[in-house]
């Protein structure tokens, strides 16, 4: 386990490809997608829509995005990702969003912007320097 990530000890791994893994941990309703390095246009797409596809099926209401390492994505997958998010995140059950990112002022800007498609988004995201912070957040 990567120096800075909580363990999880219940919870189910759903994916564990080169460039994420994604987790759910049913008893606390939370999906955690870990990026294990800056994914390209396509490895990017699958990970959030296979993170989609299991924030629907599992009615998850909490979620992390551990972005340390995933660097700034393109435009065309930040025009891709706001399509995403207006039209398919007011359909789940998604309550709060955590997003761990490093001291980075662009990062935070542009996932912040990119979740402000939804002019009242039925889901309250917040940043966090590290996980245990953002988990705490998510629980309470």
């Amino acid at each position: 386990m990567e120096k800075g990530l909580k363990t999880l000890d219940d919870a189910i791994c759903l994916e564990d490809a080169p460039h994420f893994v994604l987790e759910y941990l049913e008893s606390k309703s939370y999906l955690r997608l870990i990026w294990k390095r800056k994914p390209n246009t396509l490895e990017y797409k699958h990970a959030i829509t296979h993170w989609f596809h299991h924030l629907q099926t599992q009615q998850a209401e909490r979620t992390l995005f551990y972005n340390l390492k995933a660097g700034l994505i393109s435009d065309e997958d930040k025009v891709w990702s706001e399509a995403f998010i207006k039209k398919l995140l007011p359909k789940s059950n998604l309550k709060k969003m955590a997003s761990v990112i490093a001291d980075n002022i662009y990062q935070r800007m542009l996932i912040q912007k990119m979740h402000t498609v939804n002019k009242t988004p039925q889901y309250q995201l917040q940043f966090f320097t590290n996980e245990s912070e953002a988990y705490n957040w998510l629980l309470s």
